[in-house]
């Protein structure tokens, strides 16, 4: 078993680390790199050795300070069709992460690889000029240099004590590493199905990446005495 420190240090190196949520949850694995590492190769690991939705999450007292909300928040609030989509959740019963869906404004189509680097990039950007407190900041060039509805699904962390989804997981790791909370992640996928863990497992042993699980990260939360972890 990989520790959560083989973990953290491949995050601030810009290796991937594989992700298992729990086989109560999910039950799916997924890759996760740094925002602040990732170019447009490693848009193309993820869609190519993931294959999942290519997110960059953070935090959501961040998104907020964006002037965002979560989708479902926002659909709800619509009514109609969007208000009863919203209603349901999947078999695993928690309420979704995401918030929006965004594009660079200078991307071209906005789906290709150096498209995707480009807005995880600016985005990472935005992400850590909130971080150190320059709100306003962040939300003026947010608003300036994206567009929606695009190709990089934005997710919003609820926090552990809320949701032990990859989201929370992911971000959780940004933390323990002493980086901001700008993470990106897509799920593992095989052929007409998620990548099973024993597959994930065999995967890491040959590539070297470090495969942890949600338990791990939440007892290194606790032992670190890492607060937002539990409450974003």
């Amino acid at each position: 078993m990989w520790s959560v420190e083989e973990a953290l240090n491949a995050l601030r190196s810009g290796t991937p680390v594989l992700l298992h949520d729990s086989s109560q949850r999910e039950d799916e694995v997924d890759m996760v790199f740094y925002a602040g590492r990732v170019d447009p190769d490693k848009v193309y690991m993820l869609r190519s050795r993931a294959g999942g939705v290519i997110c960059h999450a953070t935090t959501s007292t961040i998104v907020r300070g964006l002037g965002l909300r979560f989708m479902d928040e926002l659909f709800e609030s619509v009514g109609g069709a969007y208000s009863r989509l919203a209603s349901k959740t999947l078999s695993y019963g928690d309420r979704p992460a995401f918030v929006v869906w965004i594009n660079h404004a200078k991307a071209r189509t906005g789906v290709s690889d150096d498209d995707r680097a480009l807005t995880i990039s600016r985005m990472h950007d935005v992400i850590s000029t909130a971080w150190r407190g320059d709100v306003s900041r962040a939300r003026a060039v947010f608003e300036a240099e994206f567009q929606a509805p695009g190709h990089v699904a934005l997710l919003a962390s609820r926090g552990l004590s809320r949701r032990r989804g990859h989201t929370e997981l992911a971000v959780s790791l940004a933390l323990l590493a002493g980086l901001e909370p700008s993470v990106v992640f897509a799920e593992m996928l095989a052929r007409r199905r998620r990548l099973a863990l024993e597959e994930a497992r065999a995967l890491a042993e040959r590539e070297g990446w470090p495969l942890i699980t949600g338990g791990q990260v939440e007892v290194a939360c606790r032992d670190a005495g890492v607060e937002v972890c539990w409450s974003h």
